[in-house]
């Protein structure tokens, strides 16, 4: 029978990949995952929101929610690698955007954050 992975190994996992993440899922995507992010926060994402980006990774899908919510909105990076998070922040301070991203290390199967906090979640 086989058992699923423990939350330390799949953030170990994660952790390891983090620094070069980005490249290998476009590789292994066709670069056809930003079109379906693209989509997703211009469908689901308007100006002045609260979203939340449910295990965010290296913070792609949250960049993109960061510029549709604006100035007056505010955007959460749920995730469970220190590494990713790590990696998100960088291109957050590098896109300027870090004002309006938070980051958070935790499980997105355990939510730790008051109902309605959110007007929108997504997880890409």
């Amino acid at each position: 029978m086989r058992t699923a992975l423990s939350l330390n190994k799949i953030e170990s996992v994660y952790n390891r990949t983090a620094p070069r993440y980005d490249w290998l899922h476009g590789w292994g995507t066709y670069r056809l995952d930003q079109r379906g992010r693209r989509l997703v926060v211009q469908h689901g994402v308007i100006e002045g929101d609260v979203v939340l980006d449910a295990g965010g990774g290296t913070g792609t899908t949250a960049l993109m929610a960061a510029r549709a919510v604006g100035a007056k909105g505010r955007v959460t990076v749920l995730d469970i690698s220190s590494g990713m998070l790590a990696r998100a922040r960088e291109k957050a301070r590098q896109a300027k955007l870090g004002d309006r991203i938070d980051f958070v290390e935790g499980d997105m199967l355990r939510l730790n954050f008051p109902d309605n906090t959110f007007d929108a979640v997504l997880s890409t």
